[in-house]
């Protein structure tokens, strides 16, 4: 399809600004640089035709920021969605799911940069009751709270951090089982809360949930992939703490 809108419609036409932005929309989890590549494109012809302000502007300001976060650029990553912040506040509808689905990006920026973990937590606590009032506590809202679930882990407040995870498993879990999707969700609250067993050496627990989010992983983003690595490697060490304090882990088979 870019080939032939190339050929038809020449570069700089609306049309294959469109479809860049299709095909790193596609990219995006699997193939964040070429994802990249494709958005710069696609803004590059949108600013042609339409000037700084063009219509989408918003929606691709929140992807680039969410592709240098996957490709660890966080200060990129945080400048581009506080520009999506800015422009939806300034020359768009000012919208308050929009921006609080920007500022819950800039929190996961925030708190995978390990730059300001409170500020993060703000921003989670900022967005996250606008997103449940207007979407309800469906897919989107579960989540958009397993970050914020990680983030509570990591200033100590274990006990609701927990809570929020295993609610978020069960509800991935029935999610997977009814529409056979929800996959790379569930793995992360997985892999969430196996953070938050390690503080207490619960090895048993944490070998389960990082052996059943590895399939999930392999499923959604294959296992030539940081995380999947990440949490095979987690697997690997959890497995020689488990012979070194000589467990057995039966109910955890």
């Amino acid at each position: 399809a870019e080939t032939i809108l190339k050929k038809q419609l020449g570069e700089d036409h609306y049309l294959l600004a469109n479809c860049k932005y299709q095909i790193g929309t596609f990219l995006l989890i699997s193939h964040s640089k070429m994802a990249l590549k494709y958005f710069k494109e696609a803004s590059a012809i949108y600013q042609k035709v339409y000037g700084e302000i063009y219509p989408n502007r918003v929606q691709i300001e929140k992807l680039l920021g969410a592709t240098y976060g996957l490709l660890k650029n966080y200060e990129e990553a945080i400048k581009h969605i506080e520009l999506g912040i800015e422009m939806e506040k300034k020359h768009f509808a000012n919208n308050p799911v929009t921006i609080a689905v920007l500022e819950h990006n800039l929190a996961d920026q925030y708190l995978l940069s390990n730059k300001d973990i409170l500020l993060a937590k703000h921003y989670y606590e900022k967005s996250l009751p606008i997103m449940k009032e207007s979407q309800g506590p469906g897919i989107y809202y579960h989540w958009m709270r397993l970050h914020y679930a990680k983030t509570l882990g990591l200033l100590g407040e274990n006990t609701i951090a927990e809570q929020y995870l295993r609610d978020s498993m069960e509800f991935f879990e029935q999610v997977k089982k009814e529409n056979k999707s929800g996959y790379l969700s569930l793995a992360r609250s997985k892999i969430y809360l196996a953070e938050i067993l390690k503080k207490n050496e619960q090895h048993c627990e944490i070998r389960t949930l990082l052996s059943e989010a590895l399939p999930d992983f392999k499923f959604e983003i294959g296992d030539d992939h940081d995380t999947y690595r990440e949490t095979q490697e987690n697997l690997r060490i959890t497995h020689l703490k488990i012979e070194e304090n000589n467990l057995s882990c039966q109910k955890h088979i």
